[in-house]
């Protein structure tokens, strides 16, 4: 059976919508509901290690009944109240094993040792303990409990964490997350995730019906005429009151069936006819002219936009006294707006600073998004939005990060993974992401595919590492990431930069044409003779060479000036 227009109209929109809807919509849920129980996760987390390292650990072997009326104890369950209020978490608790190889209460944020009522349920056995608590006292390691359990007060996460005295484990210490929230937050997404395609299911009849009265009944009305023409009927004309394509079809279907009615005889006629319809082309190429050249400046108008909300994202927040940070950047594409020469390209360095369980860091950023011009550029927006987002996120209010630098840059390179895998492949990025820790010099990174580090030390260049740690940022990855460390000595200074560096055109052919750098070696020359100066090093590129791609540097010295 032959499928109509109408029909096939109908079935791409359907189609659209299904597609569109599932793979953003169904990518979204799962995201937002993954990302809202891991940072219940990291809540957990935070407060078991919290209460590790503010209670004396080696004090709770010698607790026994009664011990909850000492001036010491009620300190120690003041500072676990506190902590399970300031992390919003349910419960906090302390539990000893003893001989028989039973866990036993001696600390519980939820009872209150000053009030009489609770005193006599201290120290009693945790009879309905789970598996995961002993998996955990017997692993040495912080067990989550997979699933979750409710009471009238609602519903509530797990996590325990070992308690070692002397390398010998005595017990865990439980806490209990109320997720009763983020599951209703949760049930609210799917419904409004449900709503939104019933919403755009609306939208898409709307749309089917617009599309059958302005383009399928008009073709159909066409196509109805051509049959009338082609079994004889001369006289039949079709009335379209439509000023597009459509309507202009059957102005020339109806010139067509007049011109077939006269006979040749009236070749003035047609002569007249044919200059009337060389003017009425002659205005419409002049509305066309219009037309792309206000394309032309719209999209001028977006390129500027563009490169606006790049330069604000591609920011170099760096105040460590120890460590000076400078960038480079040259972007390949130019453009003229309103009279002035800009840049556009998918090139971004971002640099901050961070603190690591009370370490001082400071932190940098290079990455080259794949593409041209306005694909790249698109690349360099959503890769800076999500870097400037982690480090406004991890250094709020002079936050201080409660893990070590290293985890922090691996768990940093999977959030952002994650985020890029949802494009499919069509977005790729090359990066270079590391931290230095201010007072020592320790540095730490990650090359996702990207140009090696240069480290410039006593007039000499030389590369870092040997080659990439992971894969482009937005490829399939299912590996750990690699990380590099390397000791910057005082007045070091390493370099890091996209690949427009090396991909060169160079004005060295002896018939004056240029050729293409293939040295992977003549960027470490450039830097040497510069004197690994940032201006120079620029000068010597240009002076030398001529840009082929997208050009940043990223110039990060250690004590620079304090050699000794």
């Amino acid at each position: 059976m032959k499928m109509g227009i109408e029909k096939k109209i109908n079935s791409i929109l359907f189609l659209n919508l299904f597609a569109v809807g599932l793979s953003i919509g169904v990518t979204f849920y799962i995201k937002y509901t993954d990302f809202m129980m891991k940072s219940v996760i990291d809540k957990l987390y935070n407060g078991l290690f919290s209460i590790h390292n503010i209670i004396d650990i080696e004090s709770l072997s010698n607790l026994n009944q009664g011990s909850e009326k000492s001036s010491e104890y009620l300190q120690n369950w003041k500072k676990i109240k506190n902590i399970q209020k300031e992390l919003g978490l349910a419960y906090i608790y302390i539990v000893l094993i003893n001989d028989k190889n039973q866990f036993y209460f001696v600390y519980d944020s939820g009872d209150d040792p000053t009030k009489k009522e609770t005193v006599d349920i201290y120290f009693k056995l945790y009879k309905d303990a789970p598996s995961e608590a002993f998996e955990s006292f017997a692993s040495g390691k912080m067990v989550v409990v997979q699933g979750q359990y409710s009471n009238p007060l609602g519903t509530f996460k797990s996590a325990f964490y070992p308690i070692r005295v002397n390398g010998e484990i005595i017990g865990v210490i439980g806490a209990d997350y109320n997720i009763s929230n983020i599951l209703e937050l949760r049930k609210e997404a799917l419904i409004t995730l449900m709503a939104i395609l019933l919403l755009g299911l609306i939208i898409v009849i709307l749309f089917g019906f617009i599309i059958k009265q302005w383009i399928v009944n008009p073709v159909i009305e066409l196509n109805y005429g051509f049959k009338k023409i082609a079994n004889g009927n001369l006289s039949y004309s079709i009335f379209l009151n439509q000023k597009d394509e459509i309507g202009e079809l059957a102005t020339s279907f109806n010139t067509m069936a007049s011109n077939l009615r006269t006979s040749f005889a009236a070749i003035q006629k047609q002569n007249k006819q044919l200059e009337e319809r060389i003017e009425e082309r002659t205005d419409e190429l002049k509305e066309t002219l219009s037309v792309a050249q206000e394309l032309k400046t719209q999209q001028d108008g977006d390129y500027f936009l563009t490169t606006l909300m790049a330069e604000h994202l591609m920011q170099n927040r760096n105040k460590s006294p120890y460590i000076k940070i400078d960038f480079l950047t040259e972007q390949k594409k130019k453009f003229q707006f309103k009279g002035k020469t800009h840049n556009l390209g998918g090139d971004i360095s971002i640099a901050g600073n961070l603190n690591f369980l009370g370490k001082k860091f400071t932190m940098f950023f290079n990455g080259d998004a794949m593409g041209k011009s306005m694909q790249g550029a698109v690349g360099a927006l959503i890769i800076g939005s999500l870097v400037n987002s982690i480090m406004s996120r991890s250094a709020a209010n002079k936050r201080v990060i409660t893990k070590e630098s290293d985890r922090w840059l691996r768990e940093t390179f999977f959030e952002i993974q994650k985020v890029m895998e949802a494009f499919d492949g069509t977005l790729l990025v090359s990066c270079i992401l590391g931290v230095i820790e201010d007072e020592t010099g320790l540095l730490q990174f990650f090359n996702a595919e990207h140009p090696l580090s240069i480290i410039y030390r006593e007039g000499k260049a030389n590369f870092i590492e040997d080659g990439a740690t992971a894969h482009k940022l937005g490829m399939p990855f299912n590996k750990d990431v690699g990380l590099i460390q390397f000791q910057l000595q005082p007045g070091d200074v390493v370099f890091c930069g996209s690949d427009g560096k090396d991909n060169l055109f160079l004005n060295e052919n002896s018939n004056g044409a240029s050729i293409i750098n293939e040295n992977q070696k003549f960027f470490l020359k450039i830097i040497e003779i510069s004197g690994g100066q940032l201006e120079k090093i620029y000068s010597s590129l240009t002076s030398k060479s001529e840009l082929s791609d997208d050009l940043s540097i990223v110039r990060i010295s250690f004590q620079e000036g304090q050699l000794t």
